[in-house]
């Protein structure tokens, strides 16, 4: 099991002429085959990426994802493959974790990892500079990067900036989360459980602050705390990407946790918290999907995302399994066949198609000349 810890969104700083120069290329920049690859040391223990970077104290980028996320697979194709990414990616070592592997979970969890994606800028002593969770495009990620190599205030200087009487929400969580990545665990929580109580409900800071000390019960509590604080942060909260973090976080305890029923309750209310986010909506029918959920609930659901989304294969994927579960093999033939002209690389679909041919053929001899004499009525 990982659990983890929602980071704060580092503030954004001047860029550097020559990057304010490659931001403002972004949209007509073509691709380049010109630039080189960045360095990727994925699923490794933490220990040999960090002893690759020590001896010349390069800075290193950790992804953090999961096989179901679908703003994890947005976030790679979109954003990790962007030339102006790349290229502002060089200066770092790369590592890319799966959370549900062993070493991506105990990774996820040295690092107090919440939201998926889930963004790090570690030293090479092993110190988190600067931390990000949720989607975001090629220009946030160049500036995010470019703050983490240009960090000024120490821990301690925010924490004394923290502890001031008028300090604002947005100070205090981001010296808890400094506090807490260097260890400074009592202050973190101290600073987390003043906001979570005093602040105002459903702000942003105080849903990072339950999402935080939801990572701490986790780790020192246990699941059932971690959950009940999630559950408050999830009711309460109103900004998008922290819902979409603290549901994320959510589905996944309550997955390693084999607790079915209300993982299904989760998806459901999170997929009617953001019924217009198209990434949701799919990872909502794979989820209904993989916990077999009913055949009406998925094509449902299936619709809808294919009405966000209809050039996006998987909707239709989904919405032809729930036909052939329906007993409707011939709709779901025709809906499977869409999925493979818009998702040609999904080899489930070719699965599926299959078990839908199996479906339309008929049962024996007989079936056949019965088959023949209606067609020739």
């Amino acid at each position: 099991m990982w659990t983890g810890i929602f980071g704060h969104r580092a503030p954004r700083r001047g860029l550097m002429p020559t990057l304010a120069l490659l931001l403002s290329l972004l949209p007509a920049s073509p691709p380049r085959a010109d630039i080189p690859r960045v360095r990727w040391l994925d699923g490794l223990p933490f220990a040999q990426v960090q002893a690759e970077a020590s001896p010349t104290n390069t800075l290193v980028f950790v992804v953090f994802n999961a096989p179901w996320c679908g703003f994890c697979r947005r976030m790679e194709k979109e954003t990790l493959a962007n030339p102006i990414v790349r290229e502002a990616l060089m200066p770092f070592l790369g590592a890319r974790y799966d959370v549900e592997t062993p070493v991506g979970g105990e990774t996820a969890l040295r690092f107090n990892v919440v939201g998926l994606p889930g963004l790090l800028v570690v030293n090479s002593s092993g110190e988190v500079l600067a931390r990000e969770s949720g989607f975001i495009d090629a220009q946030r990620l160049v500036r995010f990067l470019e703050d983490a190599r240009t960090m000024t205030l120490s821990p301690e200087e925010l924490a004394e900036k923290a502890f001031q009487p008028n300090a604002s929400p947005e100070i205090v969580v981001r010296a808890a989360q400094a506090l807490l990545d260097r260890g400074r665990e009592a202050e973190a929580r101290e600073l987390f459980q003043g906001l979570a109580a005093h602040g105002e409900a459903g702000s942003v800071a105080v849903t990072q602050s339950l999402l935080a000390l939801a990572s701490l019960d986790a780790r020192t509590s246990g699941t059932d705390a971690a959950i009940a604080t999630l559950r408050r942060a999830t009711a309460e909260g109103r900004d998008p990407d922290l819902l979409r973090e603290g549901y994320t976080f959510l589905v996944t305890l309550l997955k390693n946790s084999d607790r079915g029923a209300e993982e299904a309750v989760a998806w459901d209310e999170f997929a009617a918290r953001l019924p217009s986010d198209p990434v949701v909506q799919e990872d909502y029918v794979r989820a209904l999907l993989k916990i077999g959920a009913a055949p009406q609930k998925v094509f449902d659901a299936a619709v809808r995302a294919e009405q966000l989304a209809p050039e996006a294969p998987w909707p239709k994927g989904g919405k032809a399994e729930a036909l052939l579960r329906l007993g409707r093999p011939a709709e779901a033939m025709e809906v499977v066949g869409e999925a493979i002209r818009l998702g040609p690389e999904e080899e489930s679909f070719r699965v599926l198609r299959l078990r839908i041919m199996e479906a339309l053929r008929p049962a024996g001899p007989g079936a056949s000349v019965e088959k023949r004499t209606r067609r020739e009525k």
